[in-house]
């Protein structure tokens, strides 16, 4: 999994632009989102370390929404 995180570091998709970008405590985290019309189209999330992921969301999603989740949960924590 090291080496799709290793990728996704070297992404350059003009279509994709990086929203989150973080290494916290050993573990790695990527949001990269495509945006249309100002609203988000998909979102990858890459993550590593002992709960690596990879997360690929399509649809229509404002960025408020994105917004109000963040400040709703925080951030990492309960």
């Amino acid at each position: 999994f090291r080496r799709v995180l290793f990728r996704s570091n070297k992404l350059k998709d003009y279509k994709f632009e990086t929203m989150i970008n973080s290494n916290e405590n050993g573990e790695r985290t990527k949001v990269l989102v495509r945006i249309e019309n100002d609203m988000i189209r998909e979102m990858v999330i890459v993550t590593s370390g002992s709960d690596a992921a990879l997360v690929r969301i399509k649809g229509k999603i404002k960025p408020s929404d994105i917004d109000r989740m963040v400040n709703k949960h925080g951030k990492g924590e309960s």
